[in-house]
């Protein structure tokens, strides 16, 4: 093995010439690192920016919701609250009414996902409470007027500030209107706080479902789930499978990854996309290898001869050539992963990347280092590289002797 290492160094770093074959090595060698180090930043790019995505979605989402086949009565909902909040690791589970609304003020409207919850547990259930920038999270019991809490997007569009007055009517209100030719009577609703999201929440509304009873009077596109919440998500799998055992098959079950699966979609496609399209740098670089090695191998058929003369056989040649590619693949992805990891770190230490707050909700580029990722990546480069060596170290490997020296 050393036998091997030693020549495979002197092929590479030769110090009595520098020539075409020693400008293709470092080129091959700064390919992979750059392909290398690239992919790292991206994916830990991509990461950073789902994680943020994660927790915003696990923030205002239910961590897990039950959807039964048809509404159930108050003591149906009691009793399978009761068994859910007794198992380990649940920290809350209400009942929830959502529907898709209209909400207007004066000329200005915008369609609305309003959410019904008991009005005590609306901080319990959901994580909003952490994103209200006006006007509080606690419905006034002794206001006998509904109260929303809306998100930014629809207080931005309809111009409303806690205090003000709007108005709520359901699909079924404005069906009605257009077909018996009368004016529809909205529910008069005030604003009670704005939340940000900076996402497709910020077009949801929250409201006391003891309040809004008279809105959903028709059931028509009315849903009805059970939200609840767990102290780890990481146990999330294992707390559903206790619900489903306990629960008819009829029920059906969403985690907060069923509830968002297009967007989890969206985001894995495109690491992927982003995955491929870099590692075409490092296939680049392998193609240097490969054809470093075929120069090499017609280069040194005279140390080819020799080797076979001195007893070498077409393994040790092989061998011999396969560590040539390796090694430019092992530098190159060792001095990739240095530099990628490096310039990561230096970003999370000290946010060379700045980002604009008034633009985005984050000051810096948001960056998450997976070492599986990393490994992956360190693994498609050394086999590419060594996939790059098997055909020039081949034919390395089946000089003729006799006729290599003829030649020489």
């Amino acid at each position: 093995m050393r036998f091997i290492l030693f020549f495979a160094r002197r092929y590479i770093f030769a110090s009595h010439s520098f020539n075409i074959i020693n400008i293709v090595s470092i080129i091959s060698i700064v390919g992979i690192s750059v392909g290398v180090a690239a992919l790292i930043c991206v994916m830990s790019i991509f990461n950073g920016f789902s994680d943020i995505a994660k927790e915003q979605i696990i923030g205002l989402d239910p961590h897990l919701r039950i959807i039964p086949e048809s509404t159930l009565s108050d003591e149906e909902q009691l009793n399978i609250i009761n068994q859910i909040i007794n198992i380990k690791g649940v920290v809350s589970c209400i009942p929830v009414v959502y529907s898709k609304t209209v909400i207007f003020k004066g000329e200005n409207m915008q369609v609305l996902q309003l959410y019904a919850v008991p009005s005590n547990q609306i901080a319990t259930i959901s994580g909003i409470k952490n994103n209200i920038i006006l006007g509080d999270i606690k419905f006034d019991s002794l206001n006998f007027t509904n109260e929303l809490i809306i998100g930014a997007a629809i207080g931005d569009r309809l111009r409303v500030f806690p205090g003000d007055t709007v108005y709520l009517m359901t699909p079924e209100m404005i069906e009605t209107s257009l077909r018996t030719y009368r004016r529809p009577s909205p529910l008069e609703s005030v604003i009670r706080g704005i939340y940000l999201s900076n996402h497709n929440y910020d077009f949801y509304g929250f409201a006391d479902i003891g309040k809004i009873n008279n809105l959903f009077a028709s059931k028509k596109n009315l849903e009805f789930a059970i939200d609840v919440r767990v102290v780890d998500i990481d146990n999330l799998e294992s707390i559903k499978a206790t619900i489903q055992n306990m629960l008819p098959q009829s029920y059906r079950i969403e985690t907060w990854k069923d509830l968002n699966r297009d967007i989890y979609r969206i985001m894995d496609f495109e690491k992927m996309v982003a995955f491929s399209i870099l590692s075409l740098i490092i296939l680049i670089a392998v193609f240097n290898i490969f054809a470093l090695l075929n120069m090499t191998v017609a280069e040194k058929r005279s140390d080819i001869s020799a080797l076979k003369a001195i007893g070498a056989n077409e393994k040790l040649i092989t061998r011999l050539f396969i560590a040539v590619g390796s090694m430019i693949g092992s530098i190159g992805t060792i001095i990739g992963v240095l530099l990628g990891l490096g310039l990561c770190y230096g970003q999370l230490q000290y946010g060379w990347f700045k980002l604009d707050t008034s633009k985005y909700f984050v000051s810096q580029l948001p960056l998450s280092i997976n070492y599986f990722n990393v490994v992956l990546i360190c693994i498609v480069s050394l086999l590419l590289s060594l996939l790059a060596t098997i055909y020039p170290s081949r034919r390395a490997g089946k000089t003729d002797l006799l006729k290599a020296l003829r030649e020489e």
